[in-house]
């Protein structure tokens, strides 16, 4: 049970890597369509970023626990729950400013 634990905890960390390049062309197509505000968006965009990496190393750090296969440890839905939310609130950002943007 402690080796599936581990590659899950591996795969936690292939994804932050994914999210976090998603991130970054994010932060280039802010960059090309911007303009002034450029700065603004890249650090919310790093916010973000910061964000999700603690959320997603909380339900990591669950998971490499000696007994995460017995029992729930909290930091795992925490972490879980914490990650969804940031990224449904950099969608609905980035979807509002998009709309925005166009307009």
């Amino acid at each position: 049970m402690q080796v599936l634990a581990r590659s899950r905890a591996h795969s936690n960390h292939t994804e932050m890597m994914s999210v976090h390049l998603l991130l970054l062309l994010t932060m280039g197509v802010c960059l090309g369509t911007e303009g002034g505000l450029a700065g603004l968006s890249t650090t919310v965009l790093y916010v973000y970023g910061a964000l999700f990496f603690v959320m997603k190393t909380l339900h990591t750090i669950a998971l490499l626990q000696k007994d995460s296969y017995k029992k729930v440890h909290i930091f795992r839905p925490a972490g879980y729950l914490g990650a969804i939310g940031v990224m449904l609130a950099m969608c609905v950002h980035l979807t509002v400013f998009c709309v925005a943007n166009a307009a």
